[in-house]
């Protein structure tokens, strides 16, 4: 164990803090079969009431019942709400609990406790002139990091953080964020040439309203009249929107009113995330949220790139800014100004095992090791390059698409190298076959499409695995390559499977030079100086290659905890399924398209009936093959699963119980979910024996919440990473697995890394493959420009 900082701030007075509440009581009935549904509208039923008492709600359960709890002050008559697609009675009782100080931290007391507390945090921290609120939890500075006559976008710095309840107390769980605005109002872009297709590409898409002094994000519906010209009701008044901004912020320190013009177009809102009638607001003040997803904001990711000790900092400067003033209830809020220090555990790096009974096993020789940690990733590639792939089957039909402007000797050169390198590390593969397409400039991604499947008809190449070569020349040419990602998938796949590579590059690679035996001919190959470059870039483009057609390069030395696993993902109509035996000889991925998601639905969301019916007909075909009388099943969900996830598993187990394939009085199952993107922003940083300096954690880390939530840092030393560790979120949803055996069957399957195997990986093979094989046409052509590293979080409303 080493000693950490964590991002954790202690709440130290809760005790002394006064939690008095009412009771809400509605006429919901809760009924075991249908516990989603219940749970979706007691949810709802919370916000309505929290809107209508203008406070803090949480569902409680108390006397065998389930209520809302609001705050001792609040008032709430008898009423019906509608909460879609049912009606809910709702009545305030007027009784007063409250709650014993050495009863606060009891687990029936959390979410009140939490709910009612986070409450009034935000409330005072959206009233600080300081910062603004950017979501619930999210919020930035005024003043941006970065903004300059160079550049369009402004560059603005902030925080979020959660409220958590870890190791018997309260704490704030804070970490810097970083977000992206355009500089110009949305009044600058429109014209009465644009104003409709501006309308089109506008819509959903976030924007920040500065009016006034009130700055909040809100969500793009449309275009209105012009300012004086555009009215609306307001507390049953009718005003325009000119009048309006300006009666309301004359008097702001922003001064809202003095960018209004009359001919600027007024524009409808709505806030993130809620269903409610638009609101009315002026393109003056409002300008666009970029998404790191935005061709022009990957230049700036340095800013939001922070090594532990900077972000670490910073995350003390923001907790000693903000949220030493605060109070709840009359009573001052203690909140501890120094991050919190743990002795944390972590998992040892596994051994890998390579073709040939080749063994990679890092530590000291004196204790069977053969290779030193800090060289793991390094020689992990290294074993892989000097022994092969570990899977030896044959490969299927294998093409080569290219644009058809590229020279013919251009390609064979290319063609040859990838070849070469793809027999060495797959001896069983034979050579690509060439198709040519017309490349269009200009023309859209769905008649280029067409070209395309011209062309393959013609060369019978409609199934098969293909490295398509992407025509990524001329203006806007990421964007077009995605789009031909977008209609190469839903066109080809699954029956011709393709991994992708940019015509830009090759051709950057492979110049033209004068024969040395005859100066009249024109060879194609790579200058020496970029030779280290496209070695690497060569190798990581055909071990992609290698993913998609099924090949795996190396397995565990050892098996994991538990024998069987199944990653499960849903991408677009298309649902991922990867199982995984033993120690991960056998891997096995399948696409099934799901059905088209009702509205109202989660598209993540999978029936019960579908879930069974796919995994029982796997796992009954291949347990006998790969892992004979398992000792478990755990199912590993990315993002959250529902009571499905887990219903289908208790019948898979029962069905292949009652089959003899497994004995269902010794196996262990369960549903784990894992969260890329945690709505808690923990983070930690290792101690050193140097004087005051701090590290990133080790790769294998880990955080046990509790026995079912933990936190595992995949990434860190002994890799390079230029930013900070980020961590992946494990939940227990349901089952009888040990959380601490999967947290480390986790780690293991997050060490093969088989797309580039000297660096870090994040994610563990079961949902990395999900990610990449129904994603075929993945930026792998950009590898080498992207980094393991501390970047901007999906906002989370």
């Amino acid at each position: 164990m080493k000693k950490h900082l964590q991002n954790l701030f202690r709440l130290t007075n809760l005790h002394e803090l006064d939690f008095s509440y009412k009771l809400v009581k509605t006429d919901l009935k809760w009924t075991p079969d249908k516990e989603d549904l219940f749970n979706k509208h007691i949810r709802k039923v919370g916000e309505r009431v929290a809107s209508l008492t203008q406070g803090p709600v949480a569902v409680v359960k108390r006397n065998g019942g389930w209520y809302i709890a609001i705050p001792q002050n609040r008032e709430l008559p008898e009423m019906r709400v509608d909460v879609g697609p049912i009606i809910v009675t709702v009545v305030g009782l007027s009784e007063v609990y409250r709650i014993d100080p050495h009863q606060v931290l009891q687990a029936s007391n959390r979410s009140l406790v939490m709910n009612f507390l986070d409450f009034e945090i935000r409330k005072q921290l959206g009233a600080n002139k300081g910062i603004w609120k950017l979501t619930n939890t999210h919020f930035l500075y005024r003043k941006p990091l970065q903004s300059n006559e160079d550049s369009s976008i402004e560059v603005y710095g902030g925080f979020s953080y959660r409220l958590v309840w870890w190791d018997g107390a309260m704490y704030v769980c804070l970490n810097l964020t970083t977000r992206y605005i355009d500089k110009h109002y949305l009044s600058h872009y429109i014209n009465e040439q644009n104003v409709d297709i501006l309308e089109k590409k506008l819509f959903g898409r976030r924007v920040v309203y500065q009016n006034g002094d009130d700055w909040y994000a809100a969500e793009f519906k449309g275009f209105g009249n012009p300012l004086r010209e555009h009215f609306f009701t307001y507390d049953g008044v009718e005003t325009n929107v000119f009048e309006f901004i300006v009666n309301k912020t004359q008097r702001h320190r922003f001064p809202a009113h003095k960018l209004l013009k009359d001919h600027h177009l007024a524009f409808l809102y709505t806030y993130p995330g809620r269903s409610m009638e638009p609101h009315s607001g002026a393109t003056s003040i409002a300008k666009l949220i970029l998404s790191t997803q935005d061709k022009q904001v990957s230049a700036l990711h340095k800013f939001s790139i922070k090594d532990p000790a900077r972000r670490f900092d910073g995350i003390v400067s923001s907790i000693q800014t903000f949220f030493q003033g605060l109070s709840f209830n009359a009573q001052r809020l203690i909140i501890e100004k120094r991050p919190a220090e743990e002795l944390i555990r972590s998992f040892p790096m596994p051994a890998l095992k390579y073709k040939n009974d080749q063994i990679l096993k890092p530590g000291h020789y004196s204790k069977g090791g053969n290779v030193d940690k800090r060289e793991y990733g390094k020689e992990r590639k290294q074993f892989l390059q000097d022994n092969g792939i570990l899977t030896e089957t044959e490969f299927d039909e294998q093409w080569l698409i290219v644009p058809d402007y590229m020279v013919k000797e251009q390609v064979e050169a290319f063609k040859k190298n990838a070849e070469y390198q793809l027999k060495k590390l797959a001896p069983r593969f034979k050579e690509f076959r060439i198709v040519r397409f017309k490349a269009i400039e200009g023309l859209s991604a769905t008649y280029q499409v067409q070209e395309i499947e011209k062309a393959l008809r013609q060369a019978n190449a409609l199934s098969g695995f293909a490295l398509f070569v992407i025509p990524d020349q001329g203006r806007d040419a990421k964007r077009l390559a995605t789009t031909f990602h977008d209609c190469l998938k839903s066109k080809f796949y699954p029956n011709l499977k393709v991994q992708c590579a940019s015509a830009s590059k090759i051709m950057h690679f492979f110049q033209p030079f004068e024969s040395s035996l005859n100066r009249e001919v024109i060879e194609y190959r790579v200058p020496e100086e970029l030779k280290p470059r496209f070695r690497t870039y060569l190798f990581n483009l055909d071990m992609e290659h290698l993913i998609m057609n099924r090949k795996w390069p190396y397995a565990l030395a050892k098996d994991l905890h538990y024998d069987v696993y199944v990653g499960i993902d849903v991408h677009g109509r298309y649902a991922g399924f990867t199982f995984f035996f033993k120690n991960g000889e056998n891997i096995f991925f399948i696409p099934l398209q799901v059905p088209k998601k009702t509205s109202g639905s989660r598209a993540e969301k999978l029936k019960a009936d579908f879930l069974f019916g796919m995994i029982y007909e796997k796992l009954k075909i291949y347990i006998p093959r790969y892992a004979s009388d398992p000792n478990g099943i755990v199912i590993l969900r990315d993002g959250r699963s529902f009571s499905e996830d887990q219903k289908a598993l208790e019948q898979v187990v029962e069905q292949l119980a009652g089959d003899g394939i497994v004995d269902q009085k010794r196996i262990k199952y369960g549903v784990v979910d894992l969260y890329k993107q945690s709505a808690v922003p923990f983070r930690v940083a290792l101690l050193t024996d140097n004087y005051d300096r701090i590290d990133n954690p080790e790769a294998g880390v880990y955080k046990v919440v509790n026995n079912s939530e933990g936190f595992l840092f995949n990434t860190g030393y002994p890799f390079a990473l230029r930013g900070t560790a980020k961590p992946q979120h494990l939940c227990l949803a349901s089952g009888n697995v040990d959380f601490l055996k999967v947290m480390e069957d986790v780690f293991c399957q997050s060490m093969l890394a088989y797309s580039a195997p000297d660096r870090s990986n994040s994610l563990p093979v079961t949902i990395k493959l999900i990610d990449t094989l129904l994603k075929p046409l993945t930026a792998t052509a950009d590898i080498l420009e992207e980094d393991e590293e501390e970047l901007d979080e999906t906002l989370i409303d």
